[in-house]
């Protein structure tokens, strides 16, 4: 629990899923809410978003991996890079939704959210073995509990906002848009403390 890195896999994981459980439980219902998108095409929108982030998810490791080994790349850099894309860019998505009113690059936006989150698996992702590949099951199934806490944790918070009186009973959008700074926060705060706290080189408690 003193380690910096173990740390940084903590809060890099309770971001990425607080903002991936409200894109999964709640995206659907602002589509509707805000938008007056219908069913079917809602369901499309959302298929198209998760459909990016799982290709992007299985792709990002062998792209890290061919940087790191072919082009001799330096391995940190790469796997802050690619936590950076996964982490800032739905940083920058976020907010941009409650900036503009266009249902087009609404959709656009979330995509794109939701795609550059895939690149989590070439970053935070495949850390966890080279700082600590002795006990890389423990560690993972540490830093894996606040994420997993992020399932109920994220619509709840974000069910509260609406049934709120913030903002007044009629303005909906003003609460979806503080549900997405929220989670735009914690993506920034969290990413600042994964890029000053990670490592790629073994930690000292785990030479055994």
């Amino acid at each position: 629990m003193k380690s910096g890195a173990v740390w940084s896999s903590i809060l890099s994981k309770f971001a990425c899923s607080y903002g991936f459980y409200m894109f999964l439980s709640k995206i659907p219902a602002y589509l509707d809410q805000a938008y007056n998108v219908d069913i079917v095409e809602n369901g499309f929108i959302c298929a198209a978003a998760f459909g990016s982030y799982g290709l992007l998810c299985f792709l990002s490791p062998y792209l890290s991996n061919w940087m790191i080994e072919r082009k001799k790349w330096n391995k940190l850099m790469i796997r802050k890079l690619f936590q950076a894309i996964a982490m800032l860019i739905p940083c920058i998505c976020l907010i941009a939704i409650t900036l503009v009113d266009d249902k087009t690059i609404m959709i656009i936006l979330l995509i794109m959210a939701m795609l550059s989150y895939g690149f989590f698996t070439g970053g935070e992702w495949t850390m966890v073995s080279e700082y600590s590949p002795n006990f890389v099951g423990v560690i993972s199934g540490l830093i894996h509990m606040p994420g997993f806490i992020t399932g109920f944790l994220s619509p709840y918070i974000v069910g509260m906002i609406l049934d709120s009186n913030i903002g007044g009973n009629g303005d909906e959008r003003f609460k979806w848009n503080i549900s997405f700074w929220i989670s735009a926060s914690l993506y920034f705060i969290c990413y600042l403390a994964f890029y000053f706290l990670s490592t790629v080189e073994q930690e000292n408690w785990d030479k055994i």
